[in-house]
């Protein structure tokens, strides 16, 4: 795996996932690539997904998950295709 700045891993995560996470740190320290093809299934909990795809990527750099209509972090059991429809407008 390559290293990518906190900025291109905030980018990378939201182009993949349709997810938009922020990592505490500088936008220019380096982090593990995020090199995922896919996103992870519907059905993953948000902390599942955190635990098995981001934080091997990121080690003790702290991240914050936002959910789409509140801005706030969502549960930890909330599911990624619920997180993922909560940045969709109503029209």
């Amino acid at each position: 795996m390559g290293k990518i700045t906190a900025r291109e891993f905030e980018a990378k995560v939201f182009e993949t996932e349709d997810v938009v996470v922020r990592l505490r740190c500088p936008h220019d320290q380096t982090v593990e690539d995020y090199n995922f093809l896919r996103k992870a299934a519907g059905n993953t909990s948000m902390t599942d997904w955190l635990e098995s795809r981001v934080n091997p990527r990121i080690g003790d750099i702290d991240c914050d998950i936002l959910e789409g209509s509140t801005y706030q972090r969502p549960h930890g059991r909330t599911n990624m295709d619920t997180l993922r429809r909560s940045y969709v407008k109503n029209k």
